[in-house]
């Protein structure tokens, strides 16, 4: 093995050089700034003459055969081999980097998508959760304005309830001298003489008559109207200030029927105080929905007053001022 004059390193195929055909010394092809091909062209004259630099200068001589050494083939192969994995490596290493890279990216691109997300979605709570706040607040003043209206209401209807029942007194202290003779026919059209006659039975005096007249069937469609209109209308008379207690009392203990009237048919006729429509109504309402269906044996009305009692032993009366009085006595006899 020779050394390269210039370097000293070993000059082989691996790293082939030339010798001087003057100093014999031995150069890295390199070393002399010969490529592989000018190498090759040296080994492939017989007789060519080449200097090193420090020869270069000296003439003359005959030109002898240089010696050579040219790398191998497989070597070379090999080289590229090692070059072109070096490349497809770096290459590699490269795509390696680079997809690195893309990964960084695309992390960072989601990590700001999701952080953007979510803080709109968070602020979107927020404002939600602000307006649920809002409603709630909106919803309790409401429920508090329900709450004091309901109590409005309530206190309306029972103020309402009071002046209606201080109307039907002073609507029934219009009929205190008036009492009804129930049972006539309405063909029978002379009223006067039949409260003449009626007040012969009872033995009252007939001065105490003021005013006689048929009461008008209602209008106005209606259960309780109905149920009036299909009945004969009552004669109503008036008395003199203070003398329909002793008429009603002196009827109670009599009995008088359409014959004793002189009209026909045989049906009983009785007396009784005059009530205005009102009172008319709730005596009809505590009737059907009381006495009819069993729940109290008792159901009258007395000085413009209906009274209520459920059997003859009780000594609790009920008094019937309006409609709602009726449903909440029909609750107690329930019970």
């Amino acid at each position: 093995m020779v050394k390269c004059a210039k370097c000293s390193k070993l000059v082989g195929k691996k790293s082939p050089g030339v010798q001087c055909s003057k100093c014999n010394k031995w150069l890295h092809g390199t070393c002399a700034s010969l490529s592989t091909e000018q190498l090759s062209a040296l080994s492939l004259t017989d007789s060519i003459d080449w200097k090193c630099r420090g020869c270069s200068s000296a003439a003359g001589g005959k030109p002898k055969r240089i010696s050579v050494i040219l790398p191998d083939l497989e070597d070379e192969d090999s080289e590229v081999e090692g070059t072109n994995q070096g490349t497809q490596e770096r290459l590699l290493h490269e795509i390696k980097k680079e997809v690195r890279e893309m990964r960084q990216t695309v992390r960072e691109i989601i990590r700001d998508e999701l952080q953007s997300t979510l803080k709109f979605y968070s602020d979107k709570i927020d404002d939600f959760e602000d307006k649920m706040k809002d409603y709630d607040c909106r919803v309790k003043l409401m429920e508090n304005q329900c709450k004091n209206a309901n109590n409005k209401i309530a206190n309306l209807e029972l103020k309402n309830e009071v002046l209606q029942q201080k109307i039907n007194k002073m609507e029934q202290a219009q009929f205190c001298n008036d009492i009804e003779i129930c049972g006539v026919t309405e063909d029978e059209k002379d009223v006067k003489k039949l409260a003449s006659l009626v007040s012969k039975i009872i033995q009252q005096k007939e001065e105490d008559i003021v005013k006689v007249y048929r009461k008008k069937k209602p209008i106005k469609p209606g259960v309780a109207q109905g149920a009036r209109a299909m009945a004969d209308a009552p004669i109503v008379v008036t008395l003199r200030e203070g003398r329909r207690d002793s008429w009603l009392a002196a009827a109670r203990s009599t009995s008088i029927s359409a014959g004793d009237l002189g009209v026909s048919g045989d049906s009983k006729v009785f007396v009784r105080a005059a009530l205005s429509p009102t009172t008319a109504y709730l005596l009809w309402r505590g009737k059907t929905d009381l006495k009819e269906k069993s729940l109290c044996k008792y159901v009258w009305c007395k000085d413009g007053l209906v009274m209520v009692r459920k059997n003859d032993g009780d000594k609790k009366v009920y008094y019937v001022r309006s409609a709602n009085d009726i449903e909440t006595i029909k609750k107690e006899l329930l019970k």
